[in-house]
């Protein structure tokens, strides 16, 4: 029975037993729907590493399939991804974090190995063992915008029957850190719950919009105009707004087309322009849109691709840049061990936040920032450098633009040579594209028909 329930738990849950003459009500089911959601958004911790795997032996790949369905309930920070070409991959927070998940693979796999092949031999063979074909980690990086687009981006439906304009900017850094930490969500769809459980979604949503208003300084009408949140459509870090001037028939057709644009939104947002990975901090408005009166100009099928060609296109007239992960780092270590270590972060783009001395001990406690790109055996060397005393703690803290334009190809990148800072974000966007088999070059028109001044 617990093994068919595996199927329907996801990372973190569990089974209780529950009186079945106690009656729930709908106003408990709204309290518990809402704290269910805040609680997996305070326990999940965003991914900053990514492993791909594959068994060895090809016909080894449903027991690792079940290994990893037994490892995703186990780590809440898990996520397991199957990509399109149907490569596994696992998305974690640090190197050990990965290496714990990866040797319960193995072991989950063996203690499920088969019975008979057991009883063959009383050894641990490779024919009991599952043997696996696992990547370099690669870091996940989230694309955003420097300033506003210069021109608006004009996508045309494939039918040539209508088209759709957007602008992009920076959204608010404060509006982002809220939503990153649970404490902000904009509801209005039916199959979310309100905020305190006995709210409908109407006043849900104009609860969101008077706290967009007071503490965050939208006017009134931007606040009205929010038409969804991505990529997740009620908390994530990127805003859509309906931007069409009211009075020119114009509203009310992008208003009967919304769930479509929206959908393309997201899409766009799960899928920046640069090199397919999530957006952040982008706030997306919709300025004019033209549709024939057909219902074919209006179905889903034209306005959904028309709507990602536009954001992507209005993106990359705004600047595009890289963005990526930060630790925060805490060390424990003897006084005397602190130059050492910061040494070894300055070599890594890395500093020291802040030093404090711990009460009744002759240890230190330093706090400090960095890159998760150049934190690959930081702990290692810092174990060396000190002779075993540090004690290292890798945090996922931020994100931070990577220095440089990812779109600048006056850059000269030499194979087997570490690129300049100046260079580093079209380092990065070059070998992403690369692994994810991308072009190297990105070409608006793509994107977008048009970039209107």
């Amino acid at each position: 029975m617990f093994e068919g329930a595996q199927e329907m738990l996801s990372a973190g849950s569990g089974l209780i037993a529950w009186p079945i003459s106690r009656r729930l009500e709908s106003k408990s089911l709204c309290k518990f729907g809402s704290l269910a959601r805040e609680l997996s958004m305070l326990s999940a911790t965003s991914s900053a590493l990514r492993v791909a795997l594959e068994p060895l032996r090809p016909a080894e790949l449903p027991r690792l399939q079940r290994a990893l369905r037994q490892c995703a309930l186990v780590y809440p920070a898990l996520r397991v991804v199957v990509e399109e070409n149907g490569e596994h991959a696992i998305l974690g927070t640090g190197e050990l974090f990965l290496d714990c998940v990866l040797h319960d693979v193995r072991a989950s796999a063996h203690e499920r190995a088969d019975e008979s092949t057991r009883a063959k031999s009383s050894t641990l063979n490779s024919s009991s063992s599952l043997e696996l074909r696992v990547s370099d980690p690669c870091v996940l990086f989230r694309e955003t915008v420097a300033s506003r687009s210069h021109s608006s981006a004009s996508a045309a439906t494939a039918n040539l029957s209508g088209s759709l304009k957007f602008i992009s900017e920076p959204l608010d850094a404060t509006l982002i850190a809220a939503f990153e930490r649970g404490e902000f969500h904009m509801l209005g769809a039916k199959t979310h719950f309100s905020i305190d459980g006995d709210q409908s979604d109407e006043a849900a949503k104009a609860k969101a919009q008077s706290r967009l208003r007071r503490e965050f300084g939208w006017d009134i009408l931007a606040a009205r105009s929010v038409w969804a949140f991505g990529p997740d459509p009620t908390h994530g870090s990127n805003c859509l707004l309906d931007d069409v001037l009211p009075g020119t028939g114009k509203k009310d057709r992008a208003e009967l087309s919304r769930n479509s644009i929206v959908q393309g939104f997201l899409w766009a947002a799960r899928e920046g322009p640069l090199c397919d990975e999530p957006l952040r901090g982008v706030l997306t408005k919709m300025t004019d849109i033209e549709l024939a009166d057909d219902g074919l100009a209006q179905s889903a099928s034209q306005l959904v691709p028309a709507a990602r060609r536009g954001v992507h296109g209005a993106i990359l007239a705004a600047a595009p840049r890289l963005m990526e992960p930060v630790f925060r780092v805490h060390v424990v270590l003897a006084p005397e061990h602190v130059k050492v270590v910061g040494a070894l972060l300055a070599r890594r783009r890395g500093y020291i936040t802040e030093q404090q001395a711990i009460a009744g001990t002759p240890l230190v406690h330093v706090r400090a920032a960095l890159p998760v790109l150049d934190s690959f055996g930081f702990e290692t060397d810092a174990r060396l450098a000190t002779r075993g005393v540090a004690s290292v703690a890798q945090i996922l803290d931020h994100w931070q633009i990577i220095p440089g334009d990812p779109l600048d190809e006056n850059h000269v990148l030499r194979p087997l040579e570490p690129a300049p800072p100046s260079a580093l974000a079209r380092d990065c966007l070059l070998k992403t594209r690369r692994r994810k088999g991308l072009g190297e070059v990105i070409a608006a028109r793509r994107f977008a028909d048009d970039l209107v001044g």
